[in-house]
């Protein structure tokens, strides 16, 4: 969805700051509905930026996707980027991880998922365009085989930890945590 806690804006501003770039073409794509008028708001200020800045032949928009559709768009990305402010584990982030897709995201939640040596480059701490310009360039020049490696770690973090048998086994062992002590009504 577009909305303000996904910080698309953040996007933007590192999308101009690349298209200043001589030789290197970047686009970015932004999935999602706007799904009211404090969402409504905010996607003009995001066209009215785009416009502004002169990078509307960069960005596109696209309406928001069920889950085969979305995984089509994993598989065709070079690198997700989330930005978003929502301090918990963002599914599309994930599902992307799932489909060895590259990530970065400055989610905290993600800081101990990406802890490994090999993908830690996923994460980043910092909000700041810079920094994540930086480590998008980064990904962009680097060699194919280390790609590859990092997009391959990324799914085995998630079969490892993250599939819906961990899933509901965590969740079982909570809820059995939960009324062993009577905690259920």
């Amino acid at each position: 969805r577009i909305s303000k806690i996904k910080r698309i804006d953040i996007l933007l501003q590192i999308m101009k700051e690349l298209n200043s770039l001589n030789g290197i073409n970047f686009s970015l794509k932004i999935i999602g509905d706007v799904i009211n008028n404090s969402s409504r708001d905010y996607y003009i200020s995001l066209n009215n930026y785009i416009n502004s800045h002169n990078i509307g032949n960069k960005i596109v928009f696209s309406k928001g996707l069920n889950r085969m559709e979305l995984n089509k768009e994993y598989n065709q990305a070079d690198l997700i980027v989330s930005t978003s402010e929502t301090n918990s584990l963002d599914k599309v982030l994930l599902e992307a991880m799932a489909c060895e897709t590259l990530i970065l995201t400055n989610n905290p939640s993600f800081s101990s998922i990406l802890r490994n040596k090999l993908v830690s480059d996923c994460y980043c701490e910092s909000k700041e365009v810079e920094e994540l310009k930086t480590i998008i360039l980064k990904f962009a020049y680097m060699p194919t085989n280390q790609r590859e490696n990092i997009c391959k770690e990324l799914r085995n973090i998630i079969l490892k930890d993250h599939s819906l048998e961990k899933t509901i086994s965590k969740i079982s062992s909570h809820l059995y945590e939960i009324s062993s002590k009577g905690s259920i009504v």
